[in-house]
């Protein structure tokens, strides 16, 4: 619940005690309560520490632990290859969220060093990530969030998402459209030219005992 930003907890009456949480409900629901988890990471928020090159299920096992002592919540775990700081004093700097919006979130971010600023939400292919306006690296910290590095100092960290091959989806589907248009115009335009060719050669009349004649004019 710290790592992931769970603010409140429904749970039975019997077992509040031991959480170690404060009572935000005002009386007994159906024999629950809800607590509020005050000491978890902040949704958006600058880390000094981190590592490079850990395996998911390694990243998980160091997180998911019996005790809360064994978690180092400063610090994060990031995909791929990079460097790694594992010494720096400083605790987590939370980050202002500016625009809350899901497929474009802003941040104002105030970085004592060089460090990571980190959202709290899913990462997945699709997001890119600017800092200051500039195009930035955009990673994935602790499985499944999203980070980017920031050098010390106030910067606006702004994370766009755009769904995989929307480009070229909308391309296809409008050169589909164009040529469908073609295509009815173009068999419009031959059966007019029909209709009119048959105007002309054929001419259709009744004699005077009503047998129909058909003739073509020279």
């Amino acid at each position: 619940m710290d790592l992931l930003d769970v603010r409140y907890l429904i749970i039975e009456a019997s077992q509040a005690g031991g959480m170690g949480m404060p009572l935000r409900s005002p009386r007994d629901l159906a024999g629950h309560v809800v607590l509020e988890n005050v000491e978890r990471r902040a949704r958006a928020f600058v880390a000094y520490r981190f590592r490079h090159g850990l395996a998911d299920q390694e990243v998980l096992g160091r997180l998911f632990v019996q005790s809360r002592s064994e978690v180092d919540f400063g610090a994060i775990h990031l995909a791929g290859e990079g460097e790694t700081r594992s010494e720096a004093r400083e605790n987590p700097s939370p980050c202002t969220i500016l625009r809350p919006v899901p497929e474009h979130v802003i941040l104002r971010c105030r970085a004592v060093q060089a460090g990571y600023a980190v959202l709290l939400d899913e990462w997945t292919q699709g997001w890119t990530a600017t800092v200051d306006y500039v195009p930035a690296r955009l990673e994935r910290a602790d499985v499944v969030f999203r980070a980017v590095a920031i050098p010390e100092g106030d910067h606006v960290v702004e994370m766009h998402y755009r769904t995989p091959g929307l480009r070229t989806g909308a391309a296809i589907a409008s050169t589909g459209c164009l040529l469908y248009l073609l295509l009815l115009f173009e068999w419009l335009r031959r059966r007019r030219e029909g209709r009119g060719e048959g105007d002309r050669n054929v001419t259709a009349t009744l004699s005077p005992h009503g047998e129909a004649k058909t003739f073509n004019p020279v």
